[in-house]
């Protein structure tokens, strides 16, 4: 028979750990506690370890507190059979005294008598589902034991027989003239086994054979040292009595001579009390005394004292009269500054409304000039390769928030300008965030010319950029286009034009696509039948919209089932998700709160009721995010941050949500998104 194997989920879980969970936070077990006393908790771990098990044949465990368990047991699982083992109050006291006293007798005999008493109860309920034996018989007949379990239960292993693992426990005279004296004082444990041994299952049906002389000689000399023992035990009992008397006599004597000694010892204190208060009263009448020598002394003292504080008194006065003066000035001041504080109120509100004024005058012209960008001065640094390679300085290039210098380095190739930026020669203000793959380059070049050679590194390189950088590129071309413009440093300044308009229109043709600064694993979940992976993104930018933070959750269901990756989630809890989301609702709730989910299922199913409900502009933000967030497993992957499950298989799972989505919502070339997202 098989020895358990622990949970899966929990390595440390055993049948031995979950009994000592479950009886020690749970209430007693009788007849009137019901199965849901262990909890939903309690069941779920008992069915962790059986699916541990389910591959055994035959496997088992032995556990003493099984005992109070039992009915859960046999309703947990039809097919549990039960070997309920006995033992005899002599067993009993050979175990108890080796115990070494650790337990006291009324109790071993209480735990002894609660035990055996569920055990004969349910094996009266239960005879088709479990047998009764005694231990001491299965240690002597391990054989015997396997065939009666096969004859009774009709369960036999493959391997090995049925074996009973017991703890030796030596019989001597002492234990069973014990077991006798025990019987008298505890007549219940004497019916109690007489009753179970009525009950109990025998091992052979064999008729026992007679026994030889050397073994009938061995019985009488163990008989003749029992009644030895008795006639010392009979002869030292009266001894033992008169002892018991004369211990009494003398713990009366004992109490009388200290109820005689504690009223002496009253007497005694009272006596010290006494003397204790006139100690006392005499320090008190000499510290008295000392304090009026002290009083004299000091008289004289306050006197010159007294002098010396009238002295000081006409310094204060002094004082202040020169702190009424200065207060008078200083609240001629504040007055000044009260008058000066309203005249500057009167003004702030005076410009209020030109400050309104100009505020929406700059709104009008940003919407009349879309490509106006805002800076202090271009300048060109250098030229390289006969003007083909310059690189610039934009001083106080504004990107929403403050103003920046950029370094950097222009190429014209295909007719379409490139920027180069430099990490060995670092400007004031550098990329927040060196895109992914890339890192091991000292210098990239920004070019949204995808074909030859080099296209594609081109293209993932530039879907690569988080959202401030991808904004500061646009900022950069703008900026050169206005400043040639105005400043003419370009002659002739058509190839140079076109060039910017050429990088220009092949930018904005790029579909939108999430860009963040880092991606993180939060936690992992796993269930047999349920999985997801928390994804922590920060600086998201999706279209205009940016968020310096947002959660993701990539999910799977129905593993048990189906297996992983048949039916794929994507989840987006309220804390976050509400600040992207304008029609955000709770589909469904978890142990980590309310959350949006959109369910998809293999070949080519998905919720779209949950779709319906989600205005236009939040399809085309959702849109985005399914269809990029491939970028986000593979800056994981990249980063080399582990998972319990291969990134593969997520990713393979990612790939067949992205088709059904495309598949039901007509999204192949993401038209529709772009557009819900440029709104």
């Amino acid at each position: 028979m098989a020895s358990p194997k622990p949970s899966q989920v929990n390595p440390e879980l055993s049948f031995n750990t979950w009994h000592a969970q479950v009886l020690k936070s749970g209430p007693g077990m009788d007849d009137s506690h019901p199965q849901a006393a262990i909890g939903r908790f309690g069941d779920q771990l008992a069915r962790d370890l059986f699916f541990a098990n389910m591959d055994a044949q035959l496997w088992g465990w032995s556990s003493a507190a099984s005992v109070a368990l039992l009915d859960y047991w046999r309703d947990f699982e039809p097919r549990t059979f039960f070997v309920l083992v006995c033992e005899s109050p002599a067993r009993f006291i050979g175990r108890f005294l080796g115990a070494g006293g650790e337990v006291q007798l009324a109790s071993a005999v209480a735990a002894w008598i609660t035990s055996h008493t569920a055990m004969l109860r349910f094996f009266h309920r239960n005879p088709a589902r479990c047998v009764l034996v005694d231990v001491a018989a299965c240690e002597e007949d391990a054989d015997g034991f396997a065939s009666m379990v096969k004859d009774r239960l009709g369960i036999q292993a493959n391997g090995a027989p049925l074996r009973m693992s017991v703890q030796k426990v030596q019989g001597t005279h002492i234990n069973a003239l014990l077991a006798e004296a025990l019987g008298n004082a505890y007549p219940e444990l004497v019916a109690l086994y007489a009753e179970v041994q009525a009950s109990m299952s025998l091992l052979s049906a064999e008729v026992p054979t007679l026994r030889d002389a050397n073994t009938l000689s061995a019985t009488f000399d163990e008989a003749r040292a029992l009644y030895s023992d008795a006639a010392a035990y009979a002869q030292l009992s009266p001894k033992y009595q008169a002892l018991k008397v004369r211990n009494g006599e003398l713990g009366e004597s004992l109490a009388l001579l200290s109820t005689e000694l504690a009223h002496h010892r009253e007497t005694a204190d009272a006596e010290r009390s006494k003397v204790k208060q006139l100690a006392v009263a005499l320090d008190d009448a000499l510290r008295e005394a000392k304090a009026c020598e002290a009083l004299r002394s000091s008289l004289s003292q306050v006197s010159a004292a007294r002098d010396q504080l009238q002295q000081e008194l006409e310094r204060h006065e002094a004082g202040l009269h020169a702190l009424r003066s200065e207060n008078a000035q200083l609240l001629f001041q504040m007055q000044s500054a009260q008058n000066a504080f309203e005249s500057y109120a009167a003004q702030h509100g005076e410009c209020e409304p030109r400050l309104a004024e100009h505020g929406a005058r700059w709104e009008r012209m940003l919407l009349r000039n879309p490509d106006y960008v805002d800076y202090v001065r271009v300048e060109v640094l250098a030229s390289h390769r006969t003007g083909q390679q310059v690189r610039w300085r934009i001083v106080g290039l504004y990107d929403g928030e403050r103003p920046h210098d950029v370094v950097f380095d222009t190429v014209i190739e295909n007719g379409m300008l490139g920027i180069i930026f430099d990490r060995t020669d670092p400007p004031s203000e550098q990329f927040l965030r060196w895109p992914d793959g890339f890192a091991h380059l000292q210098q990239i070049e920004l070019r949204a010319d995808f074909g030859g050679a080099g296209g594609q590194q081109r293209q993932k390189l530039l879907l690569g950029l988080s959202g401030r950088e991808w904004t500061r590129i646009q900022l950069i071309l703008a900026a050169l286009l206005q400043s040639l413009r105005i400043d003419r440093w370009a002659s002739p300044a058509e190839p140079y034009e076109l060039a910017l308009r050429n990088a220009q229109r092949a930018l904005r043709a790029i579909p939108p696509v999430p860009r963040f600064e880092k991606v993180s694993l939060l936690s992992e979940y796993v269930h047999p039948d349920y999985e997801h992976i928390w994804l922590h993104i920060g600086g998201l930018s999706i279209g205009k919209e940016t968020l310096p933070s947002f959660d993701i959750r990539l999910a799977c269901g129905g593993i048990g089932a189906d297996g992983f990756g048949r039916h794929p989630r994507i989840e987006f809890p309220e804390t976050t998700g509400r600040m992207l989301f304008d029609s955000w609702y709770a589909v469904a709730e978890d142990e980590y709160g309310p959350k949006l989910e959109l369910r998809f299922a293999v070949p080519d199913a998905m919720d779209l009721d949950v779709w319906g409900k989600l205005s236009a502009a939040d399809r085309g933000r959702m849109g985005v995010l399914i269809v990029g967030a491939a970028r986000f497993l593979e800056a994981l992957r990249e980063s080399g941050v582990p998972s319990r499950r291969p990134w593969a298989e997520w990713q393979q799972m990612l790939a067949e949500l992205q088709r059904i989505f495309v598949l039901r919502t007509q999204l192949a070339g993401q038209a529709g998104i772009r557009a819900e997202v440029a709104r």
